[in-house]
């Protein structure tokens, strides 16, 4: 693990202990593992730190990003191609189940994997061969696979956009990371520790945190996680004056609401359109993901979209 990931272990928590505690137990074997959490709690770095502790560890790590594959390029990028076997296809390529053969392959946003290619990664999963687009022979591959998401994969289930059967197939060994701000005195130590960090590393004296900083920081909903508390602290570094970190150097995102949301009278509907138009906003328009928070239906959301094109 690197030292620029040590900050995810610094911890007094109880269900930081847990975390480490199912890490242990993963890298001691060769079982699927599903990391849960919200975006920014570090699940990524989770993923490496079992592999690195793992037997696997001297073979490659794989991280793909599965949100951030084109459809079109889904099939390509897990499986490879052979030269020629569509436009574009100018050479061979290794797919990422081929690449991460006798290592680890990390699946990071698991959630927003296409259905249509779910069940070719099942039968990968089940079988252990791949065939890459062009070929005709059957490719043995041998990857341990590591899965991560922050949606409701079970929601997913009952709305058809996720496989059931792949769901059992990843379910493994279950690590559930907390939010920032369920992790009590382990915000003090992690700010304490990205301030340090940053200081030594911009050759900055060493900066202290006030102690209204620090009561700010405790009632903080974190939205971002860990990951929004570094980038906090760095940027308080850089703006605070005679070594103290104040409170107006802070970076602090509350959510906003109108002043004027209740005041002004509205049927139930237009409330309602409201709140979803801000979530898609909020969310920059993911439906899935704003259908999931609000608990309601796609199609809702669909429609709201149509209706108020093309202002919304």
């Amino acid at each position: 693990l690197g030292d620029k990931d040590t900050f995810a272990f610094i911890s007094n928590s109880t269900s930081m202990a847990n975390v480490q505690r199912l890490m242990e137990k993963a890298a001691g074997s060769d079982i699927v593992v599903s990391i849960n959490g919200a975006t920014g709690t570090g699940k990524e770095i989770v993923a490496r730190r079992i592999y690195q502790l793992s037997t696997r560890s001297k073979k490659p790590f794989v991280a793909v990003n599965v949100a951030a594959i084109p459809t079109d390029l889904v099939e390509s990028a897990f499986f490879g191609h052979e030269k020629g076997a569509f436009t574009g296809a100018i050479s061979r390529k290794i797919g990422y189940f081929e690449e991460a053969s006798g290592g680890t392959l990390f699946l990071d946003e698991i959630g927003d994997m296409d259905i249509k290619i779910q069940a070719k990664i099942l039968r990968v999963l089940q079988e252990g061969v791949i065939t890459r687009i062009g070929g005709n022979g059957e490719i043995k591959v041998n990857a341990r696979i590591i899965t991560a998401t922050h949606r409701n994969l079970k929601t997913m289930i009952s709305e058809g956009t996720f496989r059931e059967d792949l769901y059992f197939r990843l379910m493994g060994l279950s690590i559930n990371l907390p939010n920032l701000a369920a992790r009590g005195e382990d915000i003090k130590l992690l700010a304490d520790y990205f301030v340090r960090d940053y200081c030594l590393r911009s050759k900055k004296n060493r900066c202290q945190l006030s102690d209204e900083v620090m009561d700010v920081l405790k009632s903080y909903p974190f939205p971002g996680n860990v990951r929004e508390l570094k980038a906090m602290m760095e940027l308080a570094v850089v703006l605070c004056n005679d070594d103290i970190i104040r409170v107006e150097d802070l970076n602090l995102q509350y959510p906003t609401c109108e002043a004027n949301f209740f005041d002004n009278e509205h049927t139930l509907q237009e409330y309602e359109d409201r709140i979803i138009a801000h979530y898609l906003e909020k969310y920059d328009y993911r439906v899935r993901e704003v259908a999931e928070r609000l608990d309601i239906s796609k199609t809702k959301i669909y429609n709201l979209i149509q209706k108020n094109k093309p202002g919304l």
